[in-house]
């Protein structure tokens, strides 16, 4: 986590997320996801890092597209769009996806949403 770019295991856990969350078959891999997201936004380094803009684009239809802005943008954007249209199946993560927010605001120097 120190020695790394944890930017780049970010962006294949939001993409698991959200290529799983409209299937019902792939609750458990959202919610594996989610508890990796909230371990990781524990950390001081891993906050910090989500302030690298992010220049990628995600494979997926409909997925986030981000002309400027940085990784924590990303997170919120995935978040929103995983409880808007979730159709119900992860009310029970609301709590994990507002702790995990909770925990990066703090280090987030901008948004653009």
């Amino acid at each position: 986590l120190h020695k790394e770019d944890i930017t780049k295991i970010l962006v294949p856990i939001v993409y698991f997320i959200w290529n799983g969350r409209q299937n019902p078959g792939r609750t458990g891999l959202v919610h594996i996801g989610t508890f990796v997201l909230l371990v990781l936004s524990g950390e001081r380094t891993f906050g910090v890092a989500l302030n690298k803009p992010f220049k990628q684009r995600l494979p997926l239809d409909g997925a986030p597209v981000l002309t400027t802005g940085n990784h924590a943008d990303l997170i919120i954007i995935l978040f929103h769009k995983l409880i808007v249209n979730g159709s119900g199946l992860y009310i029970k993560l609301y709590g994990c996806l507002m702790t995990i927010i909770a925990n990066i605001s703090p280090y987030a120097k901008s948004l653009s949403l």
